[in-house]
């Protein structure tokens, strides 16, 4: 492969307009998509990566929140020390009342008791960090490729097909798309499984054969309701407009006198909150989020708004004398040196249909948080562990690593593709969607649109025992998944009190794993 490195040591490949042939051809070089590249690497299947962009880890973005649901799967991958040294523990939580003048109305420190639970305390550090941390991880950089746009994916019997704006063309036997909550490669599924519907609808023989598979699709996912009759038919749900209801000021800012590592200021308003957390390096990670009004609070998923430079300006005026610490310092003290800012809406949806023929969403191109609760980042690496399990199970037989898969060569049939990308559905869906609706529960708590949320936060909150407090974040936790197969090391046996749902199941692991 022709190709030259770029400052990040990616490969930038010649567009050559030949065809290129790999296994996995993973569209995406986030959080995602390096996560999905590092858990192919382990089953030495071969794979390339397309990034649209110069870089796979861009110096941009604020804070990344790991859980022990994520961290157990990091620390699977050999991950877990690289980002621990990266990354710093919350010492405490400072809960404030913009409406009072940034009056304390409690103070929180919980990671302990997370820790003592779950076998790891909860961390956070620069989302540049975490990508090269996992970027680190990858032994074959030219795996990676940038400024590789994609601009068409086929999905055909025997293979899919990915071209990029420089005229090369990847094929492989399954695309992944990583690339985030502006998905094209959602955009191609849909468009592969209009096409294939409407051949269906034309063929009797297999308008019957599809009537059979309907069947048995139903019969295995009881929860998601509006599927079609059609297993290539993607529910209206997915296509219609997603909420939108708050967007985001994020960044970092540079130390201020009086934070230390670990601390979080959390500053409650009327249809707004701010957030600010000190890494480790004494860097200052901030988020102003407010409240769209309607009918700015809904979107379609393929026009997701971008706020403008002119918003963004007003909301820093308006946040800008909101008290941040006890000794009166405001927001925009600490914004009057900052290093880089962006600004976001906040789209927050679930995906009814993941996949189509031989195309897959995985990480935000399926599934949409908000940030507030840190469970976003988490849940990309629950959903590429779901995937890669799936895959071993329907795909690649129990060792998950064999000569047939290493070669780029081997062809995965449809059935079993099918089977696998559903069973990631079935098992993935249910549980995303009530993580991200409990993710909007709690920002509605903290941006005030009633009396009724002010009143739990001034008033019932500051009452409540640590333990009821860290319940909320063991309900996220406790049912996270972990890679499967033989290439994977099961996760260390830290001491935790509450066992995963997947220790419940194979008792002699939780016995081994919760022994104190």
């Amino acid at each position: 492969m022709a190709s030259q490195e770029n400052h990040d040591g990616t490969a930038a490949a010649a567009g050559t307009g030949a065809v290129q042939t790999h296994q996995v051809i993973i569209v995406g070089g986030g959080i995602t998509g390096l996560t999905m590249a590092l858990m192919l690497q382990r089953l030495g299947i071969d794979y390339i990566l397309l990034e649209a962009y110069g870089s796979v880890t861009p110096q941009h973005g604020a804070s990344v929140g790991l859980y022990p649901n994520g961290l157990r799967i990091l620390d699977q991958l050999g991950l877990f020390e690289g980002v621990q040294a990266a990354a710093v523990t919350t010492r405490y939580a400072v809960w404030r009342d913009a409406t009072k003048g940034g009056k304390r109305m409690m103070t929180r420190s919980a990671s302990d008791v997370i820790k003592a639970r779950h076998g790891y305390a909860n961390l956070f550090l620069a989302r540049h960090d975490l990508l090269n941390v996992l970027y680190g991880g990858i032994e074959d950089k030219e795996r990676l490729l940038v400024n590789k746009r994609v601009t068409k994916v086929d999905s055909l019997e025997d293979c899919a097909r990915v071209h990029t704006t420089d005229g090369t063309v990847y094929e492989g036997q399954i695309v992944v798309g990583a690339d985030g909550v502006r998905s094209f490669v959602r955009q191609e599924m849909w468009r592969h499984a209009g096409e294939q519907e409407q051949k269906q609808t034309q063929t009797p023989t297999t308008t019957t054969t599809t009537t059979t598979t309907t069947t048995s699709e139903k019969a295995s996912k009881k929860k998601q309701q509006s599927k079609s009759s059609s297993p290539f038919a993607i529910p209206a749900s997915d296509k219609g407009d997603v909420p939108c209801e708050h967007a985001c000021i994020f960044g970092t800012a540079r130390p201020k006198p009086g934070f230390h590592p670990g601390d979080m200021q959390a500053v409650c308003g009327t249809r707004t909150t701010t957030g600010l957390m000190c890494a480790a390096n004494g860097d200052i990670f901030f988020f102003w989020f407010w409240t769209l009004p309607a009918p700015d609070n809904k979107c379609p998923i393929t026009a997701i708004p971008r706020i403008t430079e002119e918003d963004k300006q007003r909301e820093l005026e308006r946040c800008k004398d909101t008290i941040v610490t006890d000794d009166g310092m405001k927001l925009g003290e600490v914004l009057a040196d900052v290093k880089f800012s962006g600004v976001t809406a906040l789209p927050h949806f679930v995906l009814e249909r993941w996949h189509a023929g031989r195309l897959v969403l995985i990480g935000d191109s399926a599934h949409k948080f908000n940030p507030l609760v840190g469970q976003g980042g988490n849940s990309c690496f629950e959903s590429c562990a779901a995937l890669v399990n799936e895959l071993q199970t329907h795909v690649l037989g129990p060792k998950g690593q064999s000569e047939k898969v290493s070669s780029s060569s081997s062809a995965w049939s449809l059935p079993a593709l099918h089977a696998a990308f559903s069973a990631v559905e079935e098992e993935r869906i249910p549980r995303v969607k009530e993580m991200v609706e409990r993710s909007q529960v709690a920002m509605r708590r903290v941006a005030w649109e009633s009396w009724k949320p002010k009143v739990l936060q001034r008033y019932i909150a500051p009452l409540l025992p640590l333990n009821k407090v860290v319940d909320f974040y063991s309900w996220f936790i406790t049912p996270g998944i972990r890679l499967r197969g033989e290439s994977f090391s099961p996760p260390p046996a830290l001491d935790h009190s509450i066992p995963y749902e997947d220790e419940k199941k194979a008792p002699h692991a939780a016995v081994a794993a919760v022994a104190a």
